[in-house]
């Protein structure tokens, strides 16, 4: 019974980090349709700023892969009864 019940557990995690994931790499694509309208500027300051941004955005982006990697993995235990 305990046993079952903590499948259950995994289940629901794997599911809500699922969701999770999705809605970041959402709210990360949004940032970048906004920060490519203020790259346009000409001003140079701002670019630069706006350039590290990306660079954040990327590495949040490749964190969230890896997140959703290890979700995958957790899930196919999971499957496999592990």
């Amino acid at each position: 019974m305990e046993k079952g019940l903590m499948r259950q557990v995994e289940r629901i995690y794997v599911d809500v980090m699922k969701e999770e994931i999705v809605r970041m790499k959402q709210g990360i694509k949004s940032l970048r349709v906004t920060l490519n309208n203020f790259l346009e500027l000409n001003d140079e300051e701002v670019q630069s700023q706006l350039n590290s941004i990306s660079e954040t955005l990327t590495k949040a982006e490749e964190m969230l892969n890896i997140s959703e990697m290890n979700i995958e993995e957790i899930e196919g235990a999971i499957e496999r009864g592990e």
